[in-house]
């Protein structure tokens, strides 16, 4: 006997509808829906709905010992395009024709699930039963996504939502759900909570994310984030929907209006994180907060920001404001940030010379932060990244003592420090040398005395 049979495989073409007739013939004829490695029963595929048609395009063989014709019919909404080019098409004993069988669908119709086959004839083997491929096409509407916002003030809401339009009008209606590839937040202090990569919005549902603003180390004034929603359209039926279309991103705007908090006082309990707590102070252009630290004791904490000690600034020349913190049980290792205003330092000071600083009240000038620890500095490091970034260095180990930085990106000054008093960030000022007042005063009465200037 002689069968065809057909193999999947599917391209885009156009064409129109074709009729089929069977004839009497060769017993040794085997035409089959398929090729050597399979016979085809069915296909599944999808698209997004789009102009032009939609081709499926099957391999034939005749597993038979005799040369005989075939033909080609389709069911349902498909239909054969060039009929002439698969009516009565002669095949040879064995022979395997790829692209032997060809149907079309439009693309363009309304969206939903069609369904219908493809049938290969044996024209000279009537002892030859059709073989029958079901077929099956999802054409789906692009995805249409809507967002709150996009502005969001974080005082008044922090929610932020993304949706997916239902399917519709008319009945049977397919709509694209998308598939969240990227979430992204933007913005020093800004936070957002909820689903990540991967999380899928189908039709007619939407998804809830949670933004925030941590303030602390932030300087008073408004601030400015964003959150972008990268997205695909998928088919979920498939790993692939034919045809998908780039979405365009969602984005909002984050906005948080940090409002002065210039002292606070906060009681802590025995083995609580400073971290953890709302240990922050700020103004317009200074931010001083813990963030790091383990309270031994219950303990009150004390924060004010104010003027610089050294009203002169002979000392000391400081970049913001002057930060009074005390403790009531000392002792303790802790992290201070302070954050500063760029725009505030001096034109000729550099901004890697900042220094995390400390006033004392008995000499009554400005030093380093680290010196006045119990180790008096011995082990001062400078770094010139985040105490952040210096803590993934440290892979678990706890912060050493002296250690201080300067971090660029965010305009911070900090330290490890054990001890507390009025802290500021900027720069020491030098004492002068031994004896150089002395020194200035006669080599200027020297230069009188040369000019015929007299002192009297």
């Amino acid at each position: 006997m002689r069968r065809v049979r057909l193999v999947a495989g599917w391209a885009v073409v156009a064409f129109s509808a074709a009729a089929a007739r069977a004839q009497s013939g060769s017993p040794d004829s085997n035409i089959v829906p398929g090729d050597p490695t399979g016979t085809l029963a069915g296909i599944y595929s999808n698209l997004l709905r789009r102009p032009g048609n939609q081709s499926f395009i099957f391999t034939v063989r005749n597993e038979g010992t005799s040369d005989t014709t075939y033909t080609i019919l389709a069911t349902g909404p498909f239909t054969i395009p060039h009929p002439e080019m698969y009516t009565q098409r002669p095949i040879l004993a064995g022979e395997v024709i790829a692209g032997g069988a060809e149907v079309t669908i439009s693309a363009d119709q309304p969206s939903g699930a069609y369904l219908g086959t493809a049938v290969v004839h044996n024209d000279m083997n009537l002892m030859d039963y059709d073989d029958t491929v079901s077929l099956e096409l999802e054409i789906y509407d692009p995805a249409l996504l809507t967002q709150n916002g996009p502005a969001i003030d974080l005082r008044s809401t922090q929610q932020l939502v993304l949706g997916n339009a239902p399917p519709g009008p008319h009945a049977g209606a397919l709509r694209a759900p998308v598939r969240l590839t990227q979430v992204s937040v933007n913005g020093s202090g800004f936070t957002l909570l909820g689903p990540g990569s991967g999380a899928s919005i189908g039709a007619g549902q939407s998804l809830t994310w949670t933004a925030g603003y941590n303030p602390a180390g932030a300087l008073s004034g408004a601030h400015m984030g964003s959150v972008t929603i990268q997205t695909e359209m998928f088919c979920p039926r498939a790993s692939y929907l034919n045809g998908a279309q780039a979405v365009p991103a969602a984005v909002w705007q984050l906005g948080f209006d940090q409002a002065d908090r210039l002292a606070l006082t906060q009681d802590v309990a025995a083995g609580a994180s400073f971290a953890s707590l709302p240990l922050y102070v700020n103004d317009k252009v200074t931010a001083a907060t813990l963030a790091a630290g383990q309270s031994s004791f219950p303990q009150t904490i004390a924060m004010q920001l104010g003027a610089n000690p050294d009203t002169g600034g002979a000392t000391g020349r400081l970049v913001g404001s002057a930060l009074d913190m005390s403790f009531s049980a000392g002792g303790d290792l802790y992290v201070l940030e302070m954050t500063y205003d760029p725009a505030a330092i001096p034109a000729d000071v550099a901004e890697r010379e900042l220094r995390l600083l400390s006033w004392d009240p008995a000499a009554q000038r400005w030093a380093l932060a680290i010196a006045s620890n119990s180790d008096l500095g011995a082990g001062a490091t400078v770094r010139f990244e985040s105490f952040a970034s210096y803590l993934s260095y440290l892979d678990g180990a706890p912060p050493e003592l002296s250690v201080q930085g300067v971090d660029l990106a965010e305009h911070r000054v900090w330290a490890v420090l054990d001890h507390a008093t009025v802290f500021g960030a900027g720069i020491i000022v030098p004492e002068p040398a031994w004896g150089a007042p002395l020194i200035a005063a006669g080599t200027a009465a020297a230069l009188m005395r040369r000019r015929g200037y007299s002192s009297r």
